[in-house]
């Protein structure tokens, strides 16, 4: 099977997590994998080679223009940019007998000509990974205004679900947004759940109340209001944030402006390290600002798998998932009258935190479990 994204390891970020991750199963059931992805756009330590090759495992890297600009035209050449080379490869393609090719539905220009090319010219079976529903994500977040340009979009939303022979949607709330412009296709549901073992936490009740939040710091999650809204100067509880974006200068400046020395930004760190943070934490934060039809953050279920009881702020199918299942709780944007008041009923009597510790241990691997969601994903495929 091919793979066409911009989101592989060592890239950060829930996309490159979930295609990664499904890279790695694969490759167990002696798949043969060609990836063709990206350098990664946040800086990493360790040295990154542009061509790698394993038994069953080939990877191609290349340079792209990045640009989270809300520039529409800036946008547009981060799109086109990485479509260029899958041109130039098309040589190479010719020589390639995989029968199936894998395409990371967003950025969207990129996998309309990823599709164009596959299906159009070489008549392979197209799997379309639909983990943001663009363009509608980008006017929810404010990317672009409906127009000419959000138009276009759309058409090529339609064309690349029309040409796909199986979609892969990280949502139900994405499935059905997904069967009502494209009828009849074959959709399953993949939560971005973690395939490693369901760990249990160690207890933390003698220690000071730690919240963590592990992931982006753009303004789609916007952390920083998290750091402002919530009470950290007068509580007795710390808030550990490991990540990079946008926000991160903005964060930093607050916390030494305000002599904050309860919120602690931390740099990205590998996934084996902050598994280990996760245990040894009480509280997991999840947030986003705005309503984003179908997003469902994938720390979410990271955190659920170390046992870590939930505070999400935002809506969507996260909310439910958390509130259905006592996961946690639930706040919307705006309560954080409710945060705070939770978050100093936890420090005075932490076996609050029971409840939803014992709901995840029954509950989660039994509803979410990876092997599960992989045996319907390759049974759909037919890999």
């Amino acid at each position: 099977m091919i793979f066409i994204t911009h989101f592989f390891e060592p890239e950060i970020g829930a996309a490159s997590q979930r295609i990664t991750s499904l890279v790695k199963r694969a490759l167990k059931d002696n798949n043969k994998i060609f990836v063709i992805t990206t350098i990664p756009q946040y800086k990493i330590e360790d040295k990154i080679n542009f061509f790698e090759e394993y038994d069953n495992l080939t990877i191609i890297r290349f340079p792209v223009f990045q640009s989270n600009s809300k520039n529409i035209f800036l946008r547009l050449i981060s799109m086109i940019n990485f479509s260029f080379y899958l041109f130039l490869l098309i040589p190479v393609f010719l020589f390639l007998n995989h029968r199936r090719v894998f395409i990371q539905g967003h950025p969207l220009v990129t996998s309309f000509f990823s599709i164009f090319i596959f299906k159009k010219l070489f008549r392979k079976k197209i799997i379309l990974n639909v983990s943001d529903l663009w363009p509608k994500s980008g006017l929810d977040l404010g990317v672009f205004k409906k127009g000419l340009f959000y138009s276009l979009l759309k058409k090529i939303e339609k064309f690349n679900y029309n040409n796909s022979d199986l979609i892969m949607a990280q949502s139900n709330e994405s499935k059905n947004y997904i069967s009502e412009i494209v009828p009849n296709k074959n959709i399953v549901v993949f939560y971005n759940v973690p395939k490693s073992d369901f760990k249990t936490k160690v207890d933390t009740s003698n220690k000071r109340l730690t919240i963590i939040y592990a992931g982006l710091l753009g303004h789609a999650q916007n952390i920083l209001q998290s750091c402002i809204k919530i009470n950290f100067k007068n509580l007795d509880a710390v808030l550990h944030i490991y990540g990079e974006g946008t926000q991160k200068k903005e964060i930093t400046d607050y916390i030494k402006k305000n002599n904050i020395n309860n919120i602690i930004v931390h740099d990205f760190i590998p996934r084996n390290q902050l598994n280990k943070k996760l245990i040894s934490a009480d509280i997991g934060l999840v947030q986003l600002k705005h309503s984003i039809h179908g997003a469902l953050p994938s720390k979410l279920f990271h955190y659920l798998n170390y046992s870590l009881p939930i505070i999400y702020i935002g809506s969507g199918e996260a909310a439910k998932i958390v509130n259905e299942n006592k996961f946690g709780w639930s706040f919307k944007n705006d309560d954080y009258n409710g945060i705070n008041s939770l978050i100093e009923k936890i420090i005075t009597n932490r076996k609050i935190l029971n409840l939803a510790i014992d709901s995840i241990n029954n509950n989660f691997k039994a509803k979410y479990d990876y092997e599960t969601q992989y045996a319907s994903f390759k049974n759909n495929s037919n890999f």
